[in-house]
């Protein structure tokens, strides 16, 4: 096998593990067995007890982006169904993806007590946060909306909708995917009026 596809199984058997199992319940020896690799390959390619639960972090919010992104293109030129689809892709991916979704909640979890979990939590955020600023400008450009808050205030809010409505949906069984959705949309769309 070569080193990246070694580098790539081990994570995935990360994921896997992590999420039957729970982090702390995780011996590397499984993740090992789960990738069709030796124990070696773990201490190779993630030399620090961190390293692994680091790259496995960076893997779903990879995932997670590319599925927002995508999902920005359901638009089709519409800002506002583009902002849409962009506020639901994370509810989706949860659904979706329940063991990535355990592991992002986690990641929440860790970002609060781990310098470098919660550095890459600030880089991501920010990033969102721009892509969101964004989403709300061309909504605001296109239908000529005057919000009372700056935008940067806003999409701060709405970053913080998606979180919330996102772990709703994921952890209590009465909220659907849809119903979510919706209150996230309507929230937003109230703070653009």
């Amino acid at each position: 096998m070569a080193t990246q596809h070694i580098k790539t199984q081990l994570i995935l058997s990360a994921i896997n593990v992590y999420s039957k199992n729970g982090v702390a319940n995780t011996k590397l020896k499984q993740i090992a067995m789960g990738a069709d690799a030796e124990p070696s390959h773990l201490k190779y390619h993630f030399p620090k007890a961190n390293d692994l639960l680091i790259a496995v972090f960076q893997y779903l919010l990879e995932d997670l982006k590319k599925w927002s992104l995508k999902a920005i293109e359901k638009g089709k030129g519409s800002p506002r169904k583009s902002l849409h689809f962009y506020l639901g892709a994370p509810i989706d991916w949860a659904q979706k993806k329940k063991s990535y979704f355990s592991l992002w909640m986690y990641f929440y979890h860790m970002s609060a007590h781990n310098k470098s979990v919660r550095q890459i939590n600030n880089e991501i955020r920010t990033v969102g946060r721009d892509r969101i600023r964004l989403l709300i400008y061309d909504v605001i450009q296109k239908e000529k909306l005057s919000p009372e808050l700056p935008v940067a205030e806003i999409a701060t809010m709405v970053q913080a909708h998606i979180t919330g409505f996102t772990v709703l949906m994921g952890t209590e069984d009465h909220i659907s995917a849809t119903e979510a959705k919706r209150g996230l949309i309507q929230s937003v769309d109230q703070l653009l009026t």
